[in-house]
């Protein structure tokens, strides 16, 4: 699943590009929203220095939002069902902070609540608009990356 998501957060760059300036323009610059941009914009400076390689590859905080957007939007292209972010509230009924603990003992810990947080709201956001440009069919339906092959090689016919 990972490996699936990696790619599908780049198999559709105009959805990618419209969703991170609508996310920049008409979400980050709320008031409402501004502690939650500055926990996960710091979580992610310490993050590129402190631990190279961890971080991901976006640098601004509507980047990451627009990339985790675009995993959900094509998610149905690959036969696969996002997790995280989009069911984080569910799963946070189950796995709740340890009370003694502080933040160590918050399994949402260490910007994930604040990123999860900024991500409904950009999901509420997107979905009231549609993206021009979206490469996305109107009825996703799963891509058959086996469609038409024919699986003939040695080491398979010895497993029929």
């Amino acid at each position: 699943g990972s490996l699936a998501m990696f790619w599908a957060g780049w198999m559709n760059a105009p959805y990618r590009r419209w969703a991170e300036a609508l996310v920049r323009r008409r979400l980050l610059n709320q008031p409402r929203w501004k502690a939650e941009v500055w926990r996960l914009q710091s979580l992610r400076r310490w993050q590129r220095q402190m631990r190279p390689g961890l971080g991901g590859e976006e640098d601004s905080v509507a980047g990451l939002l627009a990339k985790t957007l675009l995993e959900e939007h094509m998610s149905c292209r690959l036969a696969v069902e996002p997790l995280l972010p989009s069911m984080w509230r569910r799963i946070g009924r189950y796995v709740n902070r340890r009370p003694d603990a502080g933040s160590e003992g918050d399994p949402f810990g260490e910007g994930l609540r604040s990123l999860y947080r900024l991500y409904d709201a950009a999901r509420r956001l997107v979905a009231k608009r549609s993206s021009p440009g979206d490469l996305r069919p109107t009825r996703c339906t799963p891509i058959d990356f086996n469609e038409g092959m024919v699986w003939d090689q040695p080491w398979e016919r010895a497993t029929r």
